[in-house]
């Protein structure tokens, strides 16, 4: 699987890993590497315009009604995407896990 979303951020998937590169706002800076095992995958979340994977040993908020939207995008395992991408993306990461 290999999916570029309408905002930079490209993500691979094959049978063992799950990489997610975040195109940073500034052109000086570098992408962010996100390197997900799917067997560290616990659950997901989906909203209309990101996925948030739930993984082991990666930071995640408690309480997602009172969660700031804003810091759960900046969390390195969610994906920020428009609406269409964002079920894609959930349908192909779900088939393989």
């Amino acid at each position: 699987m290999h999916i570029q979303l309408s905002n930079g951020t490209l993500v691979t998937c094959n049978d063992a890993f799950l990489t997610i590169e975040k195109k940073q706002e500034h052109p000086s800076s570098q992408s962010a590497l996100t390197l997900i095992s799917l067997s560290s995958i616990t659950g997901m979340i989906v909203d209309t315009d990101y996925v948030f994977l739930c993984v082991e040993g990666f930071p995640r908020p408690y309480d997602f009604k009172h969660a700031n939207v804003v810091a759960i995008k900046q969390n390195p395992s969610c994906i920020v995407g428009n609406a269409y991408e964002i079920m894609e993306l959930y349908n192909q990461i779900k088939a393989r896990l």
